[in-house]
C-alpha cells in the first residue's frame, strides 16, 4: 500500500512540474484576467485616455529555446520493474537483482537551466491597468430604473407598461395635457457607480390626436429631461395609454349643473342641526375602490395608515387586523368599537385592545376619532366638507327625515349643498325589492322618466364608478318639552336605519351602538318613554338612566346635543334612512374665536350683573365649536334673553351695562379678555334685545338673529292687482323673507351678503333687485316638528336698534325686513305675477318674532414671527431658530447660555420663497399643534443657513394678555423688531368691508410708541405713546385701507403700488421694546361715504386687531471656501491656466446647486455644484472664494496633474507649511477656509525644480472622482495562482521525500 501510495506522490509532482513549465510560457494576461478594452466604456467615457488609468498590457512572447546538452534537460523515465523475482541476498534491506535481470530505477526529470536571452525571443507580458470607470461605475449612466407613480396608475403587461383609462369618451376626451398629468413626471433610478438619482422627464405626446382622443390605444415615449444621464441601451420609456374601451366611469366628483332638474327636490337645513360630510380614500379620492385587496399594503395607505379602524373591501376574517374590521354577516353591530363618553375632544375614542403582533400600522386602541369627524383636522386619505346643507326633508307630520330608499343624494361642493331627488339612485349589489343607496359623491346618471321604480343611477353598487368609504358627523341641539311629546301629542323619537358603523351620543353619552361592518341595522330612541331599541330590541338601559337622571327620559325643559356619527367603510351597499322629530328653539349663545374666525374651546366664563359682579349667574365653558349656551346653575336650563332682563333689567352700572361676562379662564396661547359689558335694549314691540356695549374697544360685538314663525293662516297686502286675502299653510307654502335698507326717502332697497365678506345693496327696488337678493340670502320658510312655518335670519346687518319693527318710526327707521309668499315651487320660478308680500303685522295673522343674538369674542391667538436676513437684508432660508423658556437659559451681556438638559419650548426653520407662511426667509412660532403662552422667553438662532454665521444675540420675549413683546437690545447688534397691524379680528371684518352698510374701519392709521417700558411687580408694559403725532403725514405713520390691492393679511398702503413688502406695511425699530397703536383715519374719505362710519375720534382701537410682530436677525456672511494658485520658477509658461475639481459633503450628502463667488479682484460671479462636484480654472495670483457652503461640511480641493508636466506640486492650508502633493482635506468653519496650490517649475529650460529630484511623479486623478482606485494591472494579478502552485509543489516534494527510497545493486 504504501509502495502505491509513493508512487501517486510522484506522479502529481511530475505532472505539477509539467504544469508550471507550460504556464511559463503563458501571457499573464491570460492567467489574471487582466483589464479587457471594453470595459468602463460608454457614452460619457467613449474611449480611454491617462485620465482613466487604462492600460491594456503588452502580450508575452515564448521562449524558443530547444534543449540540448548545454541548459541540461532531462526527461523523466519510468522504473522497469524486476522479471527475475530478485530478492534481498544479503540482508541489507535493498533488493539484489541479478545479472539480466530488467529491472531499472527511475531516473528524474532534469529542469532546463536555460536563461532568457535576446537568442531564445521570450519577452514577459506588459503590465495592465483597468480603467477606472470599470471599477468606480459611470455616475451618469443609469443601471436600473422604475417608475414614480405616486397613483399606481400603471400596470405591466405582456406588451409593457399599460395607462388604463377606461373614463376617457366622447364627452370626456383624453387630452395631451390631461395625459401629461397623469404620466410619471419622474423615475427612480440607480446609476452605475450606486447612487441614486430621481430623473425628470419629458414626454412626447404627439401620437395623441391634438383635438383628443375617445377611444384607441396611444404609445408615448419620454425622454430624461436631462440629456447628461443615459439609460441602458435596450430600455426605453414607453407607456401604451389605453383610452376607453372599458365601462365609463366619472373620474370626477359631481360638479356643474345638477342634471335632471325636472327631478330635483328641495332640501332644508333644520334651525340647530349642523351636517360635516367627508370623504376617505386609500388610493387616490376618485381611485376604483370596488376590487377586493387582501394585501398588506392597503393597511398603510390613505385613511388606513396609522389607523385602526379600516376602510376596505374583501378584508375577510383576518385575526390579525382586527375582528372590529370584519363583516359581522348580518344585521348584528359589533359593538364596543368606541368608548361609552366622548373624549375631551368632543369626539369617539376606540375602545380596543390590538395585539402587538398585530398587521394594522398602530397598536394604539385608544385613538381619537377626531381625525375622521373633525374638519379641521387633516389627514392622509380624507377631504372634508363642514356645514353642508340641503339633506332633509321634513313630512307630513313634521319629522325632519332623509331616506336613501326614496331619494338620491348628491353633494356638490361648489354650492355646499345636497341635490335630492324625487327618485332613489343605485341598485342594491345582491338586489332585492328595497333598491336605492346613499353615495354622495356620485352624480345622477339616469332619467328615470315617470317610472316609479325608476333609479337615478341605474349601477350597482360595487361598480366601479361608486366612491365608497364616507363618513357624517351630525350634531342637533335640542329641548326636551311637554315630557318628550309633540304639541299634537306625539312621541318625540329619533329613528336610524342602514349600515356600517353609527354611533350616537347625547350630551357626550353613548346612548346607541351600530358600529362595525354589517346590513342594514336599525335604531329608535323615544323620547317620551325613554326606551332605546336596537334591531327590535329594547335595549337594558333607558336614556333617562344613560344620562344619570332621575326617570326613564330627560327631564322638561333642559337642552341637550345629540350627536350621530356614521361611517360606510365596507365596498358595497349604502343605505341611510334617518328620521326625527327632536325640538329645537332659538338661543343665545357666546361664540368663542380667534383672529381668524377659528372656534376656541375650552374657554370658561360667568355672567354678573353688572351691579353686583360678585353675584355669578351663569357659567359655562365653550365647546369644539366655541359655542357656549348661558345655562342657569340651578336647574340646567338655558337663560333666554326675556328671562335675563326680566331678572337683571335694572342692574345698570353707572356706564349703562346690565350684565358683565367674565372670562375666568383662557387656553393656553390665547389672549384674555377681562370682560365684556352687555346692555338691554326693548323695542316698541316691547322684544327685547341684548346688545354689546364693548364693541370698538374689544371687539365683542353681539349679531343679532330673529326667528320668525307664520301660524296656520297668513294674510297677504293687498296691490292694484287684488285685495287683500287670507291664505291657509296647510299645502306646504313657500315663503321667503328679504331685508332692506333704506337709501332716502321712501327708496328701500334690498341687502344681502354676510358680515365676513360684506355686505351689498342692489340699485334698486324692482323684482329683479328682490329675487337676486332672495338666491343670494334664502331665507326660506321652512315646516318644524310641531306643524309650523319658521325661518331663522342671522347675521343681519346694521344696527339692529333702526330696524323698523324695533324702533317703530319709519323716519328714524334705517332697515326693515319684509316677507313674501309665492306659488311657485321655488325661488327660480319666482315672479312678480305669482308672488305677493305677507302682512307680517296684521293683528288677526300675525309673524311671531323670537329675537335672540350670539356673542362674538375673539381671543387673538399669540404669534410670534422670525425672519432671517443677510447684511443687503436678503431673506435667508435654512436658519434654525430655538424659543426657551427664561428660566431655561442664563444670559450674560446678550448672549444665551442653555441650562444643562434643558430643551427648547419650541423651534423652527426658516422657509424659502413660496412656503406656506408667505414670508421669504420667515418662520412662525407657534409651529403645528402648539401654543405660545403666556411667559417670557428667550429666541435663539441655533443654526445659520449654509454659509453664514449664527447671530449670537439673544432676544428677550415677553407675551401677556395685551399680545407679543419682542426687544430689539442695542443698536447694531443685528436685531430690529417689526411691527404691522397683522388682521382685523373676524367679528369685526363688517366693519371694515367696503360696502354699503358700515364702513367704520376701513380706514385705519398706524405709529409705533417706543416709549413703553416693562413692569417687573405688574409683570405688564405702560405704553402712554405720548411721542407720537397722529396728525402727520410722513413715513413714521402708516396709512392703511382694508382689502387694497398691495394688502398683507387684510391691510395695504393707501395710495401706493400694487406690490409692496413687508417691510412697507410695517414699522421698524432696532432699539428696546415696542407697541404699534391703532386709530382710526378720517383723512382718506373720498371712496367711502362718511355718513357710513362711526367717527371714533381719537380712541384706540389697537385690540381690534391681531398685530404682528416680526423680529428681524442679520446673519453675517462666513468667510467661505477660497483657494489660490502661486507659480514659481522662471520656465513656467505664462497665461496657463490649471485647474482645480472642489468637492463638498454636508453631513454624509454631496451638495447640490450653485453657489456665489467673489475673485481675487472683487468680480461676483457663480461656480455649480452637481452631485457634491465643481471645477475652477486659476492662473498664476488669481484666488477665488466660494461663499454660502455648509458651515461643518466637509471639503477636498484636487489639483488636476499629468504625466507631462514640467513642474511639482505643494500645496497650504490657512496659509500653514506646504506640503507636497496636490490634494487638500478640511471642514468648513464659519472663519473660512484657504487652499493654496503651489506650482514650482524649474529655474532654468530643462532644469528640474531643486529638492525634487528623486520625487515620483504623481498619479493623475481620475475625472469625476477624487480618490483613483488602486492600480492592478501591474502583474500583481499573477501573484496569487503562482503562490498555489508553488505551494502544492513543496508539500509534495515532503511527501515524496518521506517515501522508502529504491535502489539496484551497483
Amino acid at each position: 500500500m504504501e509502495k502505491f501510495i509513493c508512487r501517486k506522490i510522484r506522479q502529481l509532482l511530475l505532472k505539477l512540474m509539467a504544469l508550471i513549465l507550460c504556464l511559463a510560457s503563458v501571457p499573464a494576461a491570460a492567467v489574471d484576467g487582466a483589464a479587457r478594452p471594453t470595459e468602463g466604456l460608454c457614452i460619457h467615457h467613449p474611449a480611454h485616455d491617462a485620465a482613466c488609468g487604462y492600460q491594456e498590457g503588452t502580450p508575452a512572447q515564448p521562449c524558443n529555446h530547444v534543449h540540448d546538452a548545454a541548459c541540461g534537460y532531462r526527461e523523466p523515465i519510468g522504473e522497469v520493474p524486476c522479471d527475475q523475482g530478485c530478492a534481498d541476498a544479503d540482508g541489507d534491506g535493498q533488493i539484489d537483482h541479478a545479472a539480466g535481470c530488467a529491472y531499472r530505477p527511475a531516473q528524474e526529470a532534469q529542469p532546463c537551466n536555460h536563461v532568457h536571452d535576446a537568442a531564445c525571443g521570450y519577452q514577459a507580458a506588459g503590465p495592465a491597468s483597468p480603467c477606472a470607470y470599470a471599477q468606480a461605475g459611470c455616475p451618469y449612466c443609469v443601471r436600473t430604473w422604475a417608475w414614480v407613480d405616486p397613483l399606481g396608475a400603471l400596470a405591466q403587461a405582456e406588451q409593457g407598461w399599460v395607462l388604463a383609462l377606461p373614463g376617457v369618451g366622447p364627452e370626456q376626451p383624453l387630452t395631451r395635457d390631461a395625459a401629461a398629468s397623469l404620466l410619471p413626471a419622474q423615475i427612480n433610478a440607480t446609476l452605475q457607480n450606486g447612487q441614486p438619482a430621481s430623473l425628470d422627464l419629458s414626454w412626447d405626446l404627439s401620437a395623441i390626436p391634438a383635438a383628443g382622443a375617445a377611444a384607441g390605444e396611444y404609445p408615448v415615449l419620454a425622454s430624461l429631461a436631462d440629456p447628461t444621464y443615459a439609460l441602458p441601451q435596450e430600455d426605453a420609456l414607453s407607456i401604451t395609454i389605453q383610452a376607453g374601451g372599458a365601462q365609463t366611469y366619472a373620474l370626477e366628483m359631481p360638479y356643474g349643473e345638477p342634471p335632471y332638474a325636472d327631478h330635483i327636490v328641495q332640501g332644508i337645513s333644520p334651525l340647530g342641526t349642523t351636517i360635516h360630510l367627508f370623504d376617505y380614500w386609500i388610493e387616490t379620492q376618485t381611485a376604483d375602490d370596488s376590487k377586493p385587496d387582501p394585501s398588506a399594503s392597503f393597511l398603510s395607505k390613505g385613511i388606513n395608515n396609522g389607523h385602526a379602524l379600516l376602510f376596505g373591501n374583501g378584508m375577510g376574517d383576518d385575526p390579525k387586523i382586527g375582528e372590529w374590521n370584519w363583516w359581522t354577516k348580518s344585521e348584528k353591530p359589533y359593538q364596543g368599537i368606541v368608548k361609552s363618553k366622548l373624549g375631551d375632544d368632543g369626539y369617539p375614542r376606540l375602545n380596543l385592545d390590538i395585539p402587538h403582533d398585530t398587521d394594522l400600522t398602530t397598536t394604539d386602541g385608544n385613538q381619537s376619532l377626531a381625525y375622521l369627524f373633525n374638519p379641521e383636522i387633516e389627514a392622509d386619505g380624507k377631504a372634508s366638507y363642514p356645514n353642508v346643507k340641503g339633506l332633509l326633508q321634513v313630512d307630513e307630520n313634521g319629522y325632519y327625515y332623509y331616506d336613501s330608499g326614496k331619494n338620491y343624494a348628491v353633494y356638490y361642493q361648489a354650492d355646499n349643498s345636497f341635490v335630492l331627488y324625487d327618485h332613489p339612485g343605485v341598485k342594491n349589489n345582491g338586489g332585492g325589492e328595497n333598491q336605492g343607496n346613499f353615495f354622495p359623491f356620485n352624480a345622477a346618471t339616469n332619467d328615470p322618466g315617470t317610472l316609479d321604480d325608476g333609479l337615478m343611477s341605474t349601477v350597482s353598487s360595487k361598480d366601479p364608478s361608486i366612491n365608497h368609504y364616507f363618513g357624517v358627523h351630525m350634531s342637533t341641539r335640542f329641548i326636551q318639552l311637554n315630557g318628550g311629546l309633540t304639541t299634537a301629542g306625539e312621541p318625540v323619537t329619533y329613528e336610524f336605519s342602514g349600515d356600517d358603523d353609527v354611533w350616537v351620543f347625547i350630551d357626550g353619552v353613548l346612548v346607541a351602538d351600530l358600529g362595525g361592518i354589517h346590513d342594514a341595522a336599525s335604531v329608535e330612541i323615544n323620547f317620551f318613554t325613554g326606551k332605546i331599541t336596537i334591531n327590535g330590541i329594547e335595549q337594558g338601559e333607558t336614556l333617562g338612566e344613560l344620562l344619570e337622571e332621575k326617570k326613564g327620559t330627560l327631564a322638561d325643559n333642559t337642552r341637550h346635543t345629540l350627536d350621530f356619527f356614521y361611517l360606510e367603510r365596507g365596498n358595497v351597499d349604502s343605505h341611510m334612512e334617518l328620521k326625527y322629530n327632536l325640538v329645537t328653539q332659538p338661543e343665545s349663545s357666546l361664540i368663542k374665536i380667534d383672529q381668524l374666525g377659528d372656534p376656541v374651546a375650552g374657554a370658561e366664563f360667568s355672567l354678573y350683573a353688572a351691579n353686583a359682579p360678585g353675584t355669578e349667574i351663569a357659567t359655562g365653558t365653550t365647546d369644539r365649536d366655541g359655542r357656549f349656551i348661558f345655562m342657569d346653575p340651578a336647574n340646567s336650563t338655558p337663560l333666554t334673553i326675556q328671562e335675563l332682563y326680566e331678572k337683571y333689567g335694572k342692574s345698570e352700572d353707572g356706564a349703562d351695562n346690565n350684565l358683565i361676562v367674565k372670562e375666568i379662564r383662557t387656553p393656553a396661547g390665547y389672549r384674555t379678555i377681562d370682560q365684556v359689558e352687555l346692555s338691554f335694549f326693548v323695542s316698541k314691540q316691547k322684544e327685547v334685545l341684548l346688545l354689546s356695549n364693548s364693541i370698538w374697544d374689544k371687539g365683542a360685538y353681539a349679531m343679532p338673529k330673529v326667528t320668525v314663525t307664520a301660524p296656520g293662516s297668513i294674510e297677504l297686502l293687498e296691490t292694484e292687482t287684488q285685495e287683500a286675502k287670507e291664505i291657509s299653510l296647510a299645502d306646504d307654502p313657500l315663503m321667503f323673507a328679504v331685508v332692506y335698507q333704506k337709501q332716502g326717502e321712501n327708496d328701500w332697497r334690498p341687502v344681502y351678503g354676510d358680515p365676513i365678506h360684506g355686505w351689498h345693496v342692489e340699485p334698486g327696488s324692482t323684482w329683479d333687485s328682490v329675487l337676486s337678493a332672495a338666491k343670494a340670502n334664502p331665507y326660506v320658510f321652512q315646516l318644524t316638528s310641531d306643524g309650523s312655518y319658521q325661518v331663522t335670519i342671522e347675521n343681519l346687518p346694521g344696527d339692529i336698534k333702526t330696524y323698523y319693527h324695533i324702533c317703530g318710526k319709519e323716519d328714524e327707521a334705517q332697515y326693515t325686513v319684509e316677507y313674501y309668499y309665492t306659488k311657485a315651487e321655488n325661488l327660480d320660478e319666482a315672479k312678480e305675477g305669482n308672488t305677493w308680500r305677507i302682512d307680517s303685522q296684521n293683528k288677526d295673522h300675525p309673524l311671531e318674532r323670537s329675537f335672540s343674538m350670539d356673542l362674538y369674542i375673539t381671543n387673538i391667538k399669540n404669534r410670534l414671527l422670525v425672519q432671517k436676513v443677510d447684511q443687503a437684508e436678503k431673506p435667508l432660508a435654512g436658519a434654525t431658530f430655538a424659543l426657551y423658556k427664561d428660566e431655561d437659559v442664563t444670559v450674560e451681556n446678550g448672549k444665551a447660555t442653555v441650562q444643562e438638559g434643558k430643551q427648547p419650548y419650541d423651534s423652527l426653520q426658516t422657509e424659502g420663497a413660496g412656503g406656506s407662511l408667505g414670508l421669504e426667509g420667515g418662520g412662525l412660532f407657534p409651529t403645528q399643534g402648539k401654543v405660545l403662552e403666556k411667559g417670557e422667553y428667550y429666541l435663539v438662532e441655533t443654526g445659520a443657513p449654509a454659509g453664514y454665521k449664527p447671530n449670537p444675540a439673544a432676544v428677550h420675549i415677553i407675551v401677556d394678555d395685551t399680545g407679543v413683546y419682542a426687544d430689539a437690545g442695542q443698536r447694531g447688534d443685528g436685531i430690529s423688531v417689526l411691527r404691522g397691524v397683522g388682521s382685523v379680528i373676524k367679528s369685526m371684518v363688517q366693519f371694515a368691508a367696503e360696502d354699503d352698510v358700515d364702513a367704520t374701519l376701513q380706514d385705519i392709521k398706524a405709529a409705533l410708541a417706543t416709549s413703553e417700558t416693562w413692569d417687573e411687580t405688574k409683570k405688564g408694559f405702560t405704553v402712554s405713546g405720548e411721542e407720537i403725532n397722529w396728525d402727520s403725514q410722513g413715513p413714521e405713520i402708516l396709512h392703511l385701507q382694508y382689502d387694497n390691492a398691495n394688502k398683507l393679511l387684510d391691510y395695504g398702503l393707501y395710495d401706493a403700488p400694487a406690490t409692496v413688502t413687508l417691510d412697507d406695511v410695517t414699522l421698524e425699530t432696532d432699539v428696546g421694546w415696542s407697541k404699534l397703536l391703532i386709530q382710526q383715519c378720517y383723512q382718506h374719505d373720498s371712496g367711502t361715504d362718511t355718513s357710513l362710519k362711526t367717527n371714533l375720534k381719537d380712541k384706540d382701537i389697537t385690540d381690534l386687531f391681531s398685530g404682528t410682530v416680526t423680529v428681524r436677525v442679520v446673519n453675517d456672511r462666513a468667510e467661505g471656501l477660497t483657494i489660490a494658485k502661486t507659480v514659481t520658477g522662471n520656465t513656467a509658461p505664462a497665461g496657463e491656466s490649471y485647474q482645480i475639481e472642489i468637492y463638498v459633503e454636508d453631513d454624509g450628502t454631496p451638495i447640490e446647486g450653485s453657489y456665489e463667488t467673489v475673485s481675487g479682484v472683487g468680480e461676483s460671479g457663480s461656480i455649480t455644484f452637481k452631485e457634491g462636484k465643481a471645477t475652477a480654472s486659476l492662473q498664476a495670483g488669481e484666488k477665488l472664494t466660494i461663499f454660502g457652503l455648509p458651515t461643518g461640511a466637509g471639503y477636498t480641493v484636487t489639483e488636476a496633474q499629468s504625466q507631462e508636466q514640467a513642474y511639482t506640486t505643494t500645496v497650504s492650508v490657512n496659509h500653514g507649511q506646504a506640503q507636497q502633493g496636490y490634494e487638500a482635506t478640511g471642514t468648513l468653519t464659519d472663519d473660512g477656509q484657504t487652499v493654496r496650490f503651489i506650482n514650482a517649475y524649474p529655474t532654468k529650460p530643462g532644469g528640474h525644480d531643486p529638492g525634487h529630484e528623486d520625487e515620483p511623479k504623481p498619479t493623475p486623478p481620475i475625472p469625476g472622482s477624487l480618490e483613483r482606485p488602486p492600480a492592478t494591472g501591474d502583474g500583481g494579478g499573477q501573484a496569487l495562482p503562482w503562490a498555489l502552485l508553488a505551494a502544492s509543489l513543496a508539500a509534495l516534494a515532503l511527501a515524496w521525500k518521506r517515501c522508502p527510497q529504491t535502489r539496484s545493486r551497483g
